[in-house]
């Protein structure tokens, strides 16, 4: 559920779905919704949802007994474990690092223009290494090539750290796994200018 052009709309994995039709690749789920002149509503009752009702600013649930089968962004019902559950299934170290972990980037040209991307730390300093270099275990948020930040926030992350001169992995799914070595404040965006968004054809 998003604010785009001013119309509220809801996209289930990138596929937006309009009232009253549900795409034939979605026929399995159990969804339903509608639009009314100030709110989209959901219902998944199947999966805990009663109701959601999003008003562009913020979204009021109607959850049931199911809720305590379900996982996601409110985590497992009454399980402390399952606290901060970023949806790659890492837990997040803070408040911050777990809501960015919930944004979904627009394609290029859309109005959402953050993007998950790994840091490096500028300046790491680890008992018995000089010069290492040291990657985000999880992504961070960052505007999109072309585009800068307009408001900012600082989150506390993890970092994978090599000695100097190996390499140091790029692949967000390698680096998830790799060990954590270092824990630093770093900088993420929550909102972007893109007067020269770069999209690849």
């Amino acid at each position: 559920m998003k604010m785009r052009d001013d119309d509220l709309i809801l996209e289930v994995n990138g596929t937006r779905v309009r009232d009253g039709f549900i795409p034939r690749s979605m026929k399995e789920l159990p969804i339903e919704f509608h639009k009314t002149a100030t709110e989209l509503v959901l219902k998944l009752v199947s999966y805990g949802l009663d109701e959601v009702r999003y008003n562009g600013t913020s979204a009021m649930f109607e959850v049931n007994s199911l809720i305590e089968n379900s996982c996601g962004l409110c985590g497992w019902f009454g399980s402390q474990a399952q606290k901060f559950r970023r949806p790659s299934g890492h837990r997040a170290t803070d408040e911050v690092s777990f809501v960015q972990s919930w944004v979904v980037p627009d394609k290029c040209g859309g109005d959402c223009k953050l993007r998950h991307t790994t840091v490096r730390h500028e300046n790491p300093i680890l008992m018995g290494q000089e010069n290492p270099q040291c990657a985000t275990n999880l992504p961070v948020t960052r505007c999109a090539e072309g585009c800068s930040a307009t408001s900012t926030t600082k989150t506390l992350a993890s970092f994978h750290c090599v000695p100097s001169g190996s390499t140091l992995p790029t692949d967000l799914t390698v680096l998830a796994e790799k060990s954590q070595d270092l824990l630093d404040l770093v900088e993420s965006h929550t909102s972007c200018s893109c007067e020269q968004e770069k999209c690849t054809a």
